[in-house]
């Protein structure tokens, strides 16, 4: 579990099935805070900002998870992103899908771009299961 998330404190929002970390709100009335949802292998941590009529989606960081380590292995910032959890389900694939992309380049290997869609959603399907059982780990 990344440093980060064992300091800062999350809880469960279970109509939204996600963590949200605690936020500050800005002098501009802003709230700023981050949604994290959790696989057995990735974790996928949204940056969110509530502004006085939207929630925007300030940006996506995966962390690729061995069980106890975790590490950055894609990111992505946006500007005045209206908030949808298709996009980011969208988004985070793509991201994983081109970084799969870019670690087999690397090895001398190519995948099949399907086979790389079809892995890269099921790692993004997996973070938007039950999070319950992850809750466990947020303190371990």
């Amino acid at each position: 579990m990344p440093a980060a998330f064992r300091t800062a404190e999350l809880t469960f929002n279970a109509g939204k099935n996600i963590f949200l970390s605690s936020g500050y709100t800005s002098q501009a009335g802003n709230t700023y805070y981050q949604g994290v949802r959790f696989s057995d292998r990735i974790i996928i941590t949204q940056q969110l900002g509530q502004g006085y009529c939207y929630l925007f989606l300030n940006g996506i960081k995966i962390f690729g998870f061995n069980g106890k380590e975790a590490t950055l292995i894609a990111q992505k910032s946006f500007n005045c992103c209206v908030y949808s959890e298709s996009y980011v389900k969208s988004e985070s694939e793509n991201l994983i899908k081109e970084y799969l992309r870019s670690q087999a380049a690397m090895s001398g290997n190519q995948i099949d771009n399907n086979q790389l869609e079809t892995f890269s959603q099921s790692l993004v399907a997996e973070t938007m299961k039950n999070q319950l059982p992850f809750r466990h780990q947020l303190n371990s």
